[in-house]
């Protein structure tokens, strides 16, 4: 238990890392005290504004919460079927995706 404990801090603690990785790198690059007055509301410029609030923040958002679906979907089909190497082919999954 305490391993896994650790484990999950570590995991958040690499998550949200990334994320303020993922906010200060692109196209238009930008420091970390720019992200930080941005999401807080301070004074930055407008473009530095649109960048993270309407370009980088919702794609980061959307691609964590669709991480966490497709773990919650797996983790379900593992328990349905009692089997840890379970893969969507068995219930053709696979075969509908490609329709």
């Amino acid at each position: 238990m305490k391993n896994f404990k650790f484990m999950l801090v570590l995991l958040i603690l690499a998550t949200i890392t990334t994320i303020a990785i993922s906010l200060c790198i692109g196209r238009f690059g930008l420091s970390i005290t720019e992200v930080l007055k941005a999401l807080s509301g301070g004074e930055v410029a407008q473009n530095v504004h649109n960048v993270v609030m309407q370009v980088r923040l919702p794609r980061i958002i959307a691609a964590v919460l669709v991480g966490a679906a497709l773990g919650i979907s797996g983790t379900a089909y593992q328990g349905v079927f009692k089997n840890q190497l379970v893969s969507p082919d068995l219930l053709g999954v696979s075969a509908g995706a490609c329709v």
